[in-house]
């Protein structure tokens, strides 16, 4: 006999599980009918609500009246609720608690308080949080399996040694290349992607120091075209990911202008700033 609680586990969030299971245990749950196959419900909430679930195969089709799944379409711990009531008037054992945490999809590790201060201050974002963040807001909590990413391009991390277009080139290259990975994800290794040129980025304005005025604003013009390409062709940023690289970016033009500049030189230093300024948000 099939088990609608053993179908419905990996796909169900951990908390509204055990509320699910909350539910069931104080009899909140009335079975309408019911057959091998398929149950019709009424679970008692902030008012009744009515669930139906059906077998077919290894699949279950489920519907519930509560906000929550008609909304969004997540499974609700009525639905949950029912699905042990039903397997346990079947004979079906409800999975053990051992189970559930192994195998429920667990709390996020970001609470809304940690993304909204990602956004507040972009600079200051923890990057490691930024890479996560994909995984951890997805609709429902369905993750696809995806590459893992390093966390920055190889590059030198030398502080007084002169930056060169070659060597960004390289990082640039060696950051498409990941993206040809057979389990590349545009969505859920956009954070990665961001978190790991915002960790380019951090290098760059160090290593700019000791890099000559001009060179250094023509490997911002650069970097401001990589993420071009980077939030428009290489990932998916439906998160607004972009908020965070041009944080970045906008960080260097601002050390740049600081820049003490020879006059024979200043004029086509002043030109290469303007172009980042008058190119700034067009994508």
């Amino acid at each position: 006999m099939v088990s609608a609680t053993k179908i419905l586990l990996n796909k169900t969030q951990q908390e509204i599980w055990h509320r699910g299971e909350s539910y069931a245990d104080k009899g909140l749950v009335s079975i309408i009918s019911d057959t091998d196959k398929k149950v019709q419900a009424v679970v008692q909430g902030t008012k009744e609500y009515d669930v139906k679930l059906r077998l077919s195969t290894a699949k279950i089709i489920i519907n519930c009246s509560c906000p929550y799944f008609t909304k969004n379409g997540y499974i609700c711990k009525h639905i949950v609720a029912t699905a042990i009531v039903w397997d346990e008037k079947r004979g079906i054992t409800r999975p053990d608690q051992s189970l559930v945490e192994k195998v429920t999809i667990p709390p996020s590790a970001l609470s809304r308080q940690n993304i909204t201060t990602l956004f507040k201050n972009p600079l200051k974002a923890d990057l490691d949080q930024l890479r996560i963040l994909p995984e951890e807001t997805a609709l429902g909590g369905y993750v696809r399996r995806h590459s893992r990413l390093p966390n920055i391009p190889k590059i030198g991390l030398e502080e007084g040694q002169a930056l060169t277009q070659q060597e960004i080139r390289k990082c640039y290259s060696e950051m498409k290349r990941w993206t040809q990975r057979k389990a590349y994800d545009p969505y859920f290794c956009s954070g990665e992607m961001v978190a790991a040129f915002c960790e380019l980025l951090r290098i760059i304005k160090i290593r700019l120091a000791a890099t000559t005025p001009l060179v250094a604003a023509e490997i911002l013009l650069s970097a401001q075209k990589f993420n071009r390409t980077l939030v428009t062709e290489l990932i998916d940023d439906s998160q607004g990911l972009h908020e965070f690289s041009e944080a970045y970016l906008k960080d260097i033009y601002h050390y740049l202008r600081e820049f003490s500049i020879t006059a024979d030189e200043k004029d086509q230093f002043v030109q290469l700033l303007q172009q980042f300024e008058h190119s700034q948000y067009v994508y």
